[in-house]
C-alpha cells in the first residue's frame, strides 16, 4: 500500500463569511467556526470548472472524477489558525478547574485516562492547540448584521420591505485565517496541484450571500508533502497497550447506532480486516463523545441534503490490539493509513479523520487571536496605480537628495551659473536617448575641454574624495548611490509592498533615477550660484 501525502491549504477571509450551521432559515443564521471539507471540495471543484469548463457535464470528465468524485483525494476541514498552526476541536474528555481570574495556568484533566470524574471541573469546548504542555484556545472573531428581505421587484426598487421581514447573519469577520488539508495519493495530489495551484494564491467566494457583500477569500496551497504519523501513533500507545484517538472531523458511521462505542467499532473492524491475524476493539467504557447533525445544501442540485447524525469532532476513545506481537509495525502502518484515508462515509469530504491523542500533563495557556498580519489585495488596475505612486515617491526622494547636495556643494560658484544651465539642458537632451547615463558620460568626456573654466569649476567640487568631473565622466558612482538603501529612505515595509504590487525597486543608478538626480542637481546648483552672486538667500557651503 502506497503511503498517502498531503497539501496544506490556507484560506484568508477578505470579507465577512457566512457559513450557516443549519439549513433552516431563522431570525438569526449562526455561522460555524470552521470551513468544512464539503465546502473546500466544492470551492476547488468550482475553480476546476471555471478553468477547464465542463459545466453540468463536468462529472463525465475523467480528471474531475479522479480528483473530486473518487477515494483518491480527501478534503479535510479548514480550522482556525492559532499561533501559526491549524487548530483542532478539543477532545470532549478535557476538563478544567473552575477558578476565578484570567484562567491562565489552571490545571486541565483528561477523563479519558482517569478512573474517576474530577470534581469542581467543567468541560472545555472549542478549537485550540497544545504548545509546551499548555492548551491555547483559538479565537474566531464574528459579527452580527441586520438585513431586510426585499424579494419582490417593487421592494427592490423602493429599497424597503413592505411586509417588514428581517433577518440577521452571524458572520466570520474579515482578516482571519483557516488551515485545512487535502490528503490523497501522491499522483492525485500532484495532478491537483498542477491543475489548480500553479499560481501562489487565488481568490474564491464561499458561504451565503457570496454574490453580494460576503464570502471573498484568498486561497493558497503548499506543495505536495509526505505525511508520517508513525511516531505519533507509537507515542499515543500507553503501557496497557491502548491507543488513544481523537476525531479531527465528524464521524459518519455506516449504521446509525445509538451507542457511540458500537459506531466506532466499525472502524476497529475495518482495521481487523486489513491486518489478518489481529483483532482490534474499541474500549466502550473509554468513549467520550457528542452527537452533531450534519446538514448540507448542494448548489449543483439546488437542494438540501438529508440530515444525518454523526459523532462530533472532539470525540475520543481508546483502541486495543490483540494478536501475535501486539502493536506490530504492520498494525501501526495500517492505523496510519486508515487515519489519513478517513474512517467513515463521505470520507472524500473529510469526514472520519482521526488523529493520535496521548496522555500528558496540561494547563490552560493564553488564548490566541485569529488575526494574521493584514495583507492587502490589489486588482490589476490598483497595482498600476500603486506602482505609479511608488515610482513618483522615489523620484521625489531622489530630487530631495539632489537639492540638498547642490545646496552644500555649489554655492561658491557665483559667476558660473551658465555652466549648470548648460548641463541641465544637456541632461534634458540625452533623456530621449537610450542609455541616459552612458550618453551623458560621453558628453562630459567630449565637451569639457582640458584647462577650461568648466573643467576647473567641476574639479573644485569634491564628493568623498572624487571630483564632480570624475563622477560625471562615469569614473565613479553618483554620490547618492553610495551606501544607498530604499529601506532606509522609505521604510522597512517597502519590500513587502513592492512584492504585493509586482513592482521592482529600481537600482540607484538606473537611467530613470540617474536622470532625476542630475537634472535636479544642475537645476538647484544653477539657483545656488545665482543666490551667491546676488547675495539673496542663504547658501550652505559645508
Amino acid at each position: 500500500m502506497s503511503r498517502l501525502a498531503k497539501i496544506d491549504i490556507r484560506i484568508d477571509t477578505l470579507e465577512p463569511v457566512v457559513i450557516s450551521q443549519k439549513n433552516n432559515t431563522t431570525v438569526l443564521t449562526n455561522s460555524a467556526d470552521y470551513i468544512s471539507g464539503s465546502i473546500l471540495r466544492g470551492m476547488l471543484a468550482g475553480m476546476y470548472i471555471r478553468k477547464f469548463g465542463g459545466g453540468d457535464r463536468v462529472h463525465e470528465d475523467a480528471a474531475f472524477q479522479r480528483l473530486f468524485l473518487s477515494s483518491n483525494v480527501r478534503f479535510v476541514d479548514a480550522n482556525p489558525l492559532a499561533g501559526g498552526q491549524r487548530s483542532f476541536a478539543l477532545p470532549f474528555s478535557l476538563m478544567k478547574e473552575k477558578v476565578s481570574g484570567d484562567g491562565k495556568d489552571i490545571v486541565v484533566q483528561d477523563i479519558l485516562f482517569s478512573e474517576e470524574y474530577p470534581k469542581g471541573c467543567k468541560g472545555l469546548k472549542g478549537y485550540g492547540i497544545v504548545s509546551d504542555g499548555k492548551i491555547c484556545m483559538a479565537h474566531v472573531g464574528k459579527s452580527v448584521s441586520l438585513h431586510m428581505s426585499r424579494n419582490l421587484e417593487n421592494e427592490r426598487i423602493s429599497g424597503k420591505s413592505e411586509e417588514g421581514h428581517i433577518f440577521n447573519y452571524e458572520s466570520i469577520d474579515a482578516g482571519q485565517s483557516f488551515a485545512g488539508e487535502i490528503i490523497g495519493t501522491r499522483a492525485a495530489l500532484q495532478e491537483l496541484s498542477e491543475k489548480l495551484f500553479a499560481e501562489k494564491e487565488c481568490f474564491v467566494y464561499i458561504g451565503r450571500s457570496k454574490y453580494s457583500q460576503y464570502g471573498r477569500c484568498r486561497l493558497s496551497a503548499s506543495g505536495v508533502q509526505e505525511v508520517d504519523y508513525i511516531g505519533m501513533i507509537r507515542d499515543a500507545i500507553d503501557e496497557k497497550g491502548l491507543l488513544a484517538l481523537r476525531a479531527d472531523t465528524p464521524y459518519l458511521p455506516e449504521w446509525q447506532n445509538v451507542d457511540a462505542a458500537a459506531s466506532l467499532q466499525e472502524l476497529a473492524d475495518k482495521l481487523s480486516d486489513t491486518c489478518p491475524g489481529m483483532s482490534f476493539a474499541v474500549q466502550g467504557a473509554s468513549v467520550v463523545s457528542k452527537q452533531v447533525t450534519i446538514a448540507n445544501f448542494v448548489q449543483v442540485w439546488n437542494l438540501k441534503r438529508a440530515e444525518e447524525s454523526a459523532l462530533a469532532a472532539g470525540t475520543v476513545f481508546q483502541l486495543s490490539c490483540d494478536g501475535t506481537g501486539g502493536w506490530t509495525d504492520e498494525a501501526v502502518a495500517a492505523v496510519e493509513q486508515l487515519l489519513l484515508g478517513g474512517m467513515s462515509r463521505r470520507s472524500s469530504e473529510g469526514f472520519g479523520q482521526f488523529r493520535p491523542w496521548q496522555q500528558q500533563e496540561l494547563k490552560m495557556g493564553s488564548g490566541l487571536e485569529n488575526a494574521p498580519e493584514a495583507k492587502p489585495v490589489f486588482s490589476a488596475e490598483m497595482k498600476k496605480t500603486v506602482q505609479h505612486i511608488l515610482l513618483n515617491r522615489m523620484k521625489g526622494e531622489i530630487r530631495r537628495l539632489a537639492a540638498d547636495d547642490a545646496a552644500k556643494r555649489c554655492g561658491s560658484l557665483s559667476r558660473h551659473n551658465h555652466l549648470f544651465s548648460r548641463m541641465e539642458q544637456e541632461m534634458l537632451t540625452v533623456k530621449a536617448q537610450s542609455g541616459t547615463r552612458k550618453a551623458f558620460n560621453q558628453y562630459m568626456e567630449a565637451c569639457i575641454r582640458p584647462g577650461s573654466p568648466a573643467e576647473k569649476n567641476l574639479k573644485g567640487i569634491s564628493y568623498g574624495g572624487h571630483t564632480l568631473l570624475e563622477i560625471l565622466q562615469g569614473n565613479y558612482k553618483s554620490p547618492y548611490a553610495v551606501n544607498f538603501s530604499w529601506q532606509e529612505i522609505l521604510g522597512k515595509k517597502i519590500d513587502a509592498l513592492a512584492k504585493d504590487v509586482d513592482f521592482t525597486l529600481p537600482e540607484p543608478e538606473s537611467d530613470e533615477l540617474y536622470y532625476e538626480y542630475w537634472l535636479w542637481f544642475f537645476r538647484h546648483a544653477r539657483k545656488q550660484t545665482i543666490k551667491a552672486a546676488t547675495g539673496k538667500g542663504s547658501v550652505n557651503n559645508e
